[in-house]
């Protein structure tokens, strides 16, 4: 399983490739309502087909690739965990607007991985293209690039690690003797809230 970092690093990187000279990366953490969004949009070319085709794992613009499986590995991830993933028209830029959400504490949801680190690898090796990204948990919001991409971005760092703490709702319990004698796992149960 990919962490969910790996999969916007190929988003930001089809930003680069569709000429994008401005990429904001968008990441809510909203524990109220249990959901995880990130989004991405650009000002690059937009895309030259239709959505459904752009998701299909056999369509590709990478002239040395004969599939395209990021954007529809991603809309599986998304779905697993109780999500979507949206392609459209950035309203903001013009270019394209990738939106995916998830269910926060959902079990089969991917790690977030280290967002701050991906991006600012991508800003440094992408000297002209602007990358911002926004991150809010719904008490801090964090709105960082340029610069503070390039330092690490603590608070974003702190902001979107939040989404990776184990849920309160699931605990490990340790198996009836019975079950521990006989090599069994401990079984894995969750409380509250339904998934």
């Amino acid at each position: 399983m990919h962490d969910l970092s790996l999969y916007l690093l190929e988003l930001l990187e089809n930003s680069v490739r569709a000429g994008a000279s401005r990429v904001r990366t968008r990441i809510v953490l909203d524990e109220k309502r249990d959901r995880l969004t990130i989004a991405v949009e650009d000002d690059g070319d937009g895309l030259a087909v239709a959505p459904d085709q752009a998701l299909d794992p056999f369509y590709t613009t990478k002239r040395d690739k004969k599939t395209g499986l990021g954007l529809s590995l991603l809309r599986e991830a998304a779905e697993q965990a109780g999500g979507a993933l949206t392609l459209g028209s950035s309203s903001r830029f013009g270019g394209l607007a990738v939106e995916v959400t998830m269910t926060l504490g959902h079990l089969d949801r991917p790690p977030l991985g280290d967002v701050a680190t991906t991006v600012a690898v991508m800003a440094a090796t992408n000297p002209g293209v602007e990358f911002t990204v926004e991150a809010s948990d719904g008490r801090e919001r964090c709105v960082t690039g340029g610069a503070e991409l390039a330092r690490g971005g603590d608070l974003l760092r702190a902001l979107t690690r939040k989404a990776d703490i184990p849920r309160p709702e699931t605990i490990a319990e340790e198996p009836p003797p019975t079950a521990a004698s006989s090599g069994e796992e401990p079984v894995l149960r969750t409380t509250g809230r339904s998934r």
